[in-house]
């Protein structure tokens, strides 16, 4: 298989979910361990390449009948359509349903590559402007997109997502790589329905105490895990996942698949780990943080815990 560009890596949101629904702030990584690349096949196509091709064609597709004489979705569609009969697919292992950024990376590799658009995406307006562009080629798989998951992907870096549509370019520090602790993720096996999640955190924020706290304790406590990671306060970090951990333990507890409820709560009684919701929960992958990755596994070992490469 001969490879066009560089991967394109997957991206979890590692503190805002639910909080960046209501004016909260959102922090969000490249997830280096998961990543996908367009590609040609080197020969007559497998049936895993030819599956892979057949959703890039369906793309392409709906690409065109939103394509106009004034707007194109800014995709050279004919390049792209140029490149699909050589058989273009899109490799990758990233899982799908994990809130991992399957189809937002997919979408980034293709804006990469048949972008109309040589602009050099920067910070403030720019990057709001690209994630509203991003937004709309993603719609195909969601039905509505926010753009974040693209463009995530698309920048492959940290970004920060403040109140009022701000967006920064950040960087983490570089101690957070040399520790022996860190971020892990947890596998719990278990397949998620997002929309089904939205309606019932929805339900959820009608009343006005949920409401209070997600406003208040909730986000308040997001934006100092952020502050604390970006600054490498790592054990003021420990102490707000803590209070985060605590939070979703209580107010999203329905979104906690049951076989991971009581391990959670060893998390928060002994403190050497601690785990959160990695995107709307309630299946997927779970988030935690440690300062003994060791430990970590042994305790998970059934789970095949995996470390965040930073």
């Amino acid at each position: 298989m001969t490879r066009i560009r560089e991967s394109v890596f997957g991206k979890i949101m590692l503190f805002g979910e639910y909080g960046i629904l209501c004016q909260g702030r959102a922090l969000t990584i490249p997830l280096k361990n998961y990543y996908g690349t367009l590609r040609f096949p080197d020969a007559a196509p497998n049936t895993y390449q030819a599956t892979l091709h057949r959703l890039l064609l369906a793309y392409h597709d709906y690409l065109a009948t939103r394509a106009t004489a004034s707007n194109s979705c800014g995709i050279d569609l004919g390049a792209f359509a140029k490149e699909l009969e050589s058989g273009l697919y899109f490799d990758s292992n990233i899982p799908h349903g994990y809130g991992a950024g399957s189809s937002g990376a997919l979408v980034a590799a293709i804006f990469r590559r048949f972008s109309l658009e040589n602009a050099e995406w920067g910070e403030g307006g720019k990057l709001q402007e690209l994630k509203e562009k991003l937004a709309k080629l993603e719609s195909y798989f969601h039905g509505t997109s926010s753009g974040i998951d693209p463009l995530s992907c698309f920048l492959g870096k940290p970004l920060d997502f403040l109140p009022g549509n701000g967006i920064v370019a950040t960087q983490l520090p570089n101690s957070i790589s040399t520790r022996e602790g860190g971020f892990f993720l947890l596998d719990t096996g278990v397949p998620r329905k997002t929309g089904e999640l939205v309606k019932l955190f929805q339900k959820n924020y009608q009343d006005s105490a949920f409401r209070t706290m997600m406003h208040t304790a909730y986000n308040g406590c997001v934006s100092e895990c952020i502050q604390n990671l970006l600054m490498g306060d790592f054990d003021g970090l420990a102490n707000y996942m803590q209070n985060l951990s605590e939070l979703q333990y209580r107010y999203f507890n329905e979104m906690i698949p049951a076989d991971f409820k009581e391990i959670w709560m060893q998390g928060l009684e002994n403190r050497i780990f601690t785990l959160k919701l990695c995107g709307a929960g309630g299946g997927g992958f779970l988030l935690g943080y440690t300062n003994n990755f060791d430990h970590v596994k042994k305790t998970f070992h059934s789970y095949k815990p995996l470390k965040i490469v930073l």
